[in-house]
């Protein structure tokens, strides 16, 4: 078994052979590079789609004990073997329980693919083998079907000669290195998919049909507004709570607390809603001070969530968003492929119907009431009779035009 090879694809700024006469070239390296080539193949890889898939710009983040699971003792050297060959910086910012380093790539670097032999039992932990569909790695049957219909997703050749160098990798590494996780704390479904900027996934297809999607509109408020419902159920709800909850349904919130605060902005209104949601309960605002008059009951619940970990509020309505959405695709067709974002469903365009219909089925189940944005086209609230959504939904009657 210790002499089994497998290969497996890398993304490098040169070939690994250059790679490895670079490296003997460097003083007291204090390694066999033949050895452990993967392993360096293994870390530019990570940081290059680390550059190409996350939002952010401050680099890759690894985690100690993963890598020396990985890449065993010698994980520190070969990161510093990159740094001294300038293919790789960090900004050396650790701090034990603050914060991690980073690492970027130098720039100028230009990146292609590379076939490199690994050991057999090499764990390459970035495409792991959730990433690869087996029946024993993708887990539940909502995994399976959601990583089998992003395999079914296409973009026509002509397009991608107009795409960027970024773009085309994402498209790329979609087909040809495809993963999915569950976050452990959130439970959302983290894909190639998911990565992709709105206006790329506008120009696939899946099964030859343009896609169509429905997200839920203001989804922070409204899965806050499901977790405050839980959390009273065996308590009498105070009239201002019901007063909340309406405005949430109703899509008013921040217009509410904009006329009441005096607040021109609805980004800087909602900026300070997050802050006080999300942030820590030592971090008031004119947000905090209001809900603490007006909703003391909600106020109280979101304290008491946050007084520990002020991240908590925010998993738990992660994990009932995603709970809802979950619920909503198993609900459908085994055969219906679909994909999710979070707090949106995707579909070919021809089974849009039967995603509007089991979203909205799943949301009167819960007894919440919430507004949809259609495809960018049309919004349209949850608590309407079913025969509406069928006859009026996709026309320009009984909906009201979205805002672009």
């Amino acid at each position: 078994m210790k002499n089994l090879k497998r290969n497996i694809s890398f993304f490098l700024p040169c070939s690994p052979q250059e790679l490895e006469k670079r490296i003997l070239g460097l003083k007291s390296i204090n390694l066999k590079p033949s050895a452990h080539i993967h392993k360096y193949c293994y870390i530019l890889d990570s940081i290059y789609l680390e550059s190409i898939l996350s939002k952010s710009s401050k680099g890759k983040v690894f985690n100690s004990r993963l890598l020396r699971e990985n890449l065993g003792s010698y994980y520190s050297t070969i990161l510093n073997h990159l740094i001294r060959l300038q293919l790789i910086e960090t900004d050396n910012s650790y701090k034990i329980g603050k914060y991690s380093k980073c690492y970027k790539l130098v720039d100028g670097l230009t990146f292609s693919g590379y076939i490199v032999e690994v050991p057999f039992s090499f764990k390459n932990k970035f495409y792991s083998s959730k990433s690869d569909g087996s029946e024993n790695a993708l887990g539940t049957q909502l995994e399976k079907r959601i990583f089998r219909s992003m395999s079914r997703l296409e973009i026509n050749n002509d397009i991608r000669k107009d795409l960027s160098e970024k773009e085309n990798r994402l498209l790329f590494l979609l087909k040809e290195k495809p993963y999915q996780r569950i976050g452990q704390k959130s439970n959302r479904i983290f894909n190639n998919f998911a990565n992709l900027p709105k206006t790329l996934r506008k120009l696939l297809t899946l099964n030859n049909e343009p896609l169509f999607f429905i997200d839920i509109c203001n989804s922070q408020l409204v899965f806050l507004a499901v977790y405050i419902r839980k959390e009273l159920e065996k308590f009498k709800i105070e009239e201002s709570t019901n007063i909340f909850f309406n405005l949430v349904e109703k899509g008013n919130l921040y217009e509410s607390l904009m006329s009441s605060l005096r607040v021109d902005s609805r980004d800087s209104i909602k900026k300070d809603t997050f802050t006080f949601l999300f942030g820590p309960n030592w971090m008031k605002n004119k947000v905090s001070n209001y809900f603490r008059e007006e909703f003391p009951q909600v106020f109280g619940i979101i304290e008491k969530v946050k007084e520990v970990d002020h991240t908590k509020l925010a998993q738990k309505m992660q994990q009932l968003e995603a709970k809802l959405i979950f619920e909503t695709v198993n609900s459908l067709p085994d055969e219906l492929d679909v994909l999710t974002i979070h707090d949106s469903i995707y579909c070919a365009n021809s089974n849009k119907h039967l995603i509007l219909n089991a979203l909205v089925n799943q949301f009167k189940e819960l007894g919440v009431t919430a507004k949809l944005n259609v495809n960018d086209q049309f919004s349209v609230e949850t608590n309407l009779d079913s025969n509406y959504y069928s006859k009026f939904l996709f026309t320009k009657y009984g909906a009201e035009k979205i805002a672009s």
